[in-house]
């Protein structure tokens, strides 16, 4: 493990931001962390819940290949709904790195790492808890809100490769939190506009020749911004000064952002009474919280964004 740690792919996350508007040098008060910083939560959590040696390994490469500001990059080359460029791209990745010689040297199979669907506690569709999904919640509920995730934490077990609660008050914390989440962060009009501007400058920049598809897989967030402010292009600059002030945006019929993003929402399951449960056919609320999550997200929403 030490070892892929110290890789220059490796290292080269620990510049990326895990929420993709990096809070140094664009956007100062968001929190931060690193997709090195989640790699490596992925892969305790699946050392926690028992996971074989060679999952452990998937988990700490699996957001390996994320492009400078994470999910911007669907934005830029891929689909905004899917969120799946980096998915897209992993295994080339892996394969024409130094990370293939490094697996190979300890009898670890890089096609075999790459292909994440394989591995049922670190990747499961939607609306299943897998390892990855838990670790960026359970980061993002302290970063945001500060709650204490211990109890959730505690609460975790993994029963025929699927991650699940030992019971409802767990399930109830982490169902709550996550589509808080959703609706508050993740999914809300304010993180839409700020990936579609970002994305605007980096587009500019590729049409200006001052940076390439190349720059934004194998640099960082900030050494990227660093090269779009050099240019000294006006259209460029005039975005990066609406993140960093905060963005004005208001949504508008005839705006010219139609703003569109994928739609997270996870229904734990939980043991009670000996029976495996879920959620959100045992609590009201919550089926009602992803119900209206749902219609919100499915809302054709468009914005203009405010340039002082």
């Amino acid at each position: 493990m030490l070892e892929l740690m110290a890789s220059a792919p490796m290292q080269r996350i620990r510049g990326v931001s895990q929420q993709g508007i990096p809070n140094d040098g664009i956007k100062q008060e968001m929190p931060y962390y690193s997709r090195f910083d989640h790699c490596v939560g992925v892969m305790l959590l699946l050392k926690k819940l028992g996971a074989p040696l060679e999952e452990q390994v998937a988990g700490l490469l699996h957001d390996v290949s994320h492009t400078a500001f994470s999910h911007v990059a669907d934005w830029v080359f891929g689909s905004v709904e899917a969120e799946n460029y980096q998915d897209s791209i992993h295994k080339d990745y892996i394969i024409h790195s130094e990370l293939k010689r490094i697996l190979e040297s300890n009898d670890l199979d890089p096609e075999r790492i790459a292909h994440l669907e394989t591995f049922p506690l670190l990747e499961r569709e939607l609306p299943m808890l897998c390892a990855d999904r838990v670790d960026y919640a359970l980061k993002d509920f302290h970063y945001y809100y500060d709650y204490d995730v211990n109890a959730v934490v505690n609460g975790l077990r993994s029963y025929k490769d699927e991650i699940v609660f030992d019971s409802k008050r767990p399930a109830q914390i982490f169902g709550e939190g996550y589509m808080r989440c959703q609706e508050e962060i993740w999914g809300s009009d304010r993180r839409k506009t700020e990936y579609e501007i970002l994305a605007q400058a980096i587009k500019i920049g590729f049409d200006a020749g001052v940076i390439t598809a190349d720059d934004l897989l194998h640099r960082g967030d900030l050494e990227v911004t660093g090269m779009l402010e050099e240019a000294q292009n006006e259209e460029i600059n005039k975005r990066l000064r609406a993140l960093r002030s905060g963005l004005k945006y208001s949504r508008s019929d005839r705006g010219s952002i139609p703003l569109r993003k994928k739609y997270r929402y996870v229904d734990p399951k939980y043991f009670e009474g000996g029976k495996l449960l879920r959620l959100s056919e045992t609590d009201a609320n919550f089926e009602k919280m992803l119900r209206t999550e749902r219609a919100r997200m499915e809302e054709r929403v468009r914005v203009d964004v405010i340039y002082d």
